[in-house]
């Protein structure tokens, strides 16, 4: 019978040609699973944090308005008739101040107005009223200011707590 030697062990030199072992093989295959099994882990707690998040309102409403574009609410007042104001009045004429009220703030809204006169005098006023503007309309108003004596006088109207436009006229 021929003789068979056992394979020899693998060198100490380190040639790189050497086999590797079942137990070195298996070491691999655990830590490649491992570095899966974290990956998964991570992910899943990442979509677990996000969806957790998705559910808050609070943090869903700051997505919206961080990937959305939205207009800013606003109220336009202005004359109606800017062009037409008198510049001058004669003492104890009547002049009717016409202004327009324009709702953009994305509701109906009910405004306060006060419509003011002021001179050295003191100031008066010529009209308050309450004025409801659905969402996107606008409302044409007025007041008469009749001047009881002369001098400068600067008009105001005012939305309360809002704005204000105003202008000089003189009256004689």
């Amino acid at each position: 019978m021929a003789r068979t030697d056992p394979p020899e062990a693998p060198s100490a030199s380190g040639t790189g040609n050497e086999l590797p072992t079942a137990d070195a093989e298996a070491d691999a295959g655990q830590g490649r699973s491992k570095r899966r099994l974290w990956a998964v882990v991570a992910i899943l707690a990442v979509v677990l944090l996000v969806g957790g998040l998705l559910t808050q309102s609070g943090f869903r409403h700051q997505v919206l308005l961080s990937i959305s574009r939205r207009t800013t609410p606003f109220t336009e007042l202005y004359f109606t008739d800017y062009e037409d104001l008198p510049k001058a009045l004669p003492a104890g004429g009547a002049e009717t101040i016409g202004f327009t009220i324009a709702n953009h703030m994305g509701e109906d809204s009910i405004y306060d107005v006060v419509v003011t006169a002021a001179a050295s005098g003191g100031v008066t006023t010529v009209g308050r009223m309450q004025l409801a503007v659905r969402n996107g309309d606008s409302a044409v108003e007025s007041a008469e200011f009749v001047p009881s004596a002369s001098g400068t006088y600067e008009v105001v109207v005012q939305l309360v707590g809002i704005e204000q436009i105003h202008y000089v006229v003189l009256v004689a």
